[in-house]
Protein backbone atom coordinates (compact mmCIF):
# COMPACT_ATOMS: atom_id res chain seq x y z
CA UNK A 1 0.00 0.00 0.00
CA UNK A 2 1.22 3.24 -0.97
CA UNK A 3 1.23 6.23 1.79
CA UNK A 4 2.38 9.53 2.49
CA UNK A 5 5.46 10.02 5.40
CA UNK A 6 2.83 9.15 8.31
CA UNK A 7 2.64 5.05 8.20
CA UNK A 8 -0.59 5.42 9.11
CA UNK A 9 -1.73 7.35 6.17
CA UNK A 10 -2.02 3.91 3.73
CA UNK A 11 -5.62 4.01 2.02
CA UNK A 12 -5.79 3.96 -1.79
CA UNK A 13 -2.52 3.79 -3.80
CA UNK A 14 -1.26 0.43 -4.35
CA UNK A 15 2.05 -0.35 -5.86
CA UNK A 16 2.42 -3.52 -8.44
CA UNK A 17 5.88 -4.50 -7.98
CA UNK A 18 7.49 -5.52 -11.24
CA UNK A 19 11.42 -6.28 -9.45
CA UNK A 20 12.64 -6.29 -6.05
CA UNK A 21 12.73 -2.70 -4.60
CA UNK A 22 15.19 -3.03 -1.28
CA UNK A 23 13.95 0.35 0.31
CA UNK A 24 10.41 -0.17 0.87
CA UNK A 25 11.24 -3.26 3.17
CA UNK A 26 10.29 -2.83 6.45
CA UNK A 27 8.21 0.07 5.08
CA UNK A 28 5.52 -0.85 3.48
CA UNK A 29 3.34 -3.67 3.70
CA UNK A 30 3.19 -6.87 1.48
CA UNK A 31 -0.36 -8.18 1.45
CA UNK A 32 -0.33 -9.66 -2.01
CA UNK A 33 0.93 -12.04 -4.70
CA UNK A 34 0.33 -12.62 -8.40
CA UNK A 35 -0.29 -15.95 -9.01
CA UNK A 36 -2.35 -15.47 -12.41
CA UNK A 37 -2.87 -12.86 -14.13
CA UNK A 38 1.35 -11.53 -14.72
CA UNK A 39 0.21 -10.15 -18.19
CA UNK A 40 -2.48 -7.42 -16.64
CA UNK A 41 0.09 -6.29 -13.94
CA UNK A 42 2.44 -5.38 -17.24
CA UNK A 43 0.51 -3.81 -19.00
CA UNK A 44 -0.57 -1.26 -16.22
CA UNK A 45 1.57 2.29 -16.90
CA UNK A 46 4.68 2.28 -14.97
CA UNK A 47 6.90 5.01 -13.51
CA UNK A 48 6.63 7.38 -9.99
CA UNK A 49 4.01 8.61 -11.14
CA UNK A 50 3.54 7.39 -14.94
CA UNK A 51 2.93 9.92 -17.41
CA UNK A 52 -0.53 8.84 -18.09
CA UNK A 53 -1.91 6.70 -15.12
CA UNK A 54 -4.02 3.86 -15.34
CA UNK A 55 -7.47 3.73 -13.51
CA UNK A 56 -8.94 0.68 -11.77
CA UNK A 57 -12.23 0.71 -12.64
CA UNK A 58 -13.01 -2.50 -10.71
CA UNK A 59 -10.83 -5.07 -8.26
CA UNK A 60 -12.54 -7.84 -6.21
CA UNK A 61 -10.36 -10.55 -4.07
CA UNK A 62 -10.34 -14.20 -5.23
CA UNK A 63 -12.28 -15.25 -1.83
CA UNK A 64 -15.22 -12.77 -2.75
CA UNK A 65 -15.73 -14.55 -5.77
CA UNK A 66 -18.41 -16.68 -6.76
CA UNK A 67 -17.18 -20.51 -6.52
CA UNK A 68 -17.64 -21.35 -10.14
CA UNK A 69 -15.52 -18.15 -10.78
CA UNK A 70 -12.51 -18.54 -8.24
CA UNK A 71 -9.39 -19.38 -10.10
CA UNK A 72 -7.62 -22.86 -9.21
CA UNK A 73 -3.97 -21.95 -7.58
CA UNK A 74 -2.19 -24.69 -5.26
CA UNK A 75 1.01 -23.43 -2.68
CA UNK A 76 3.36 -24.76 -0.86
CA UNK A 77 1.45 -25.12 2.55
CA UNK A 78 3.20 -22.64 5.01
CA UNK A 79 3.23 -25.35 7.95
CA UNK A 80 4.89 -28.08 6.29
CA UNK A 81 8.19 -29.41 6.51
CA UNK A 82 9.09 -28.17 2.58
CA UNK A 83 7.96 -24.62 3.62
CA UNK A 84 10.39 -25.03 6.83
CA UNK A 85 13.53 -26.56 4.46
CA UNK A 86 13.01 -23.61 2.27
CA UNK A 87 12.60 -20.82 4.72
CA UNK A 88 15.93 -21.96 6.61
CA UNK A 89 17.86 -22.11 3.58
CA UNK A 90 16.83 -18.76 2.37
CA UNK A 91 17.44 -17.20 6.02
CA UNK A 92 21.29 -18.70 5.71
CA UNK A 93 21.73 -17.28 2.38
CA UNK A 94 20.79 -14.05 3.12
CA UNK A 95 21.54 -14.17 6.93
CA UNK A 96 20.83 -10.34 8.75
CA UNK A 97 19.88 -9.32 5.03
CA UNK A 98 16.37 -11.45 5.09
CA UNK A 99 12.84 -10.04 4.68
CA UNK A 100 9.69 -11.84 3.45
CA UNK A 101 10.20 -10.47 0.27
CA UNK A 102 12.67 -13.19 -0.21
CA UNK A 103 9.85 -15.77 0.42
CA UNK A 104 8.62 -17.01 -2.99
CA UNK A 105 6.43 -19.85 -3.06
CA UNK A 106 6.26 -22.34 -5.49
CA UNK A 107 2.13 -21.94 -7.14
CA UNK A 108 0.72 -23.90 -9.37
Amino acid sequence: MGRQADPGTANSEIFFMRAPARRLDHEYTVWGRVVQGQAAILAVAAGEPPKVPDLMLKARVAADLPAAERPTVRVLDEKGPAFAARLAALKAEKGAAFTICDVDLPVR
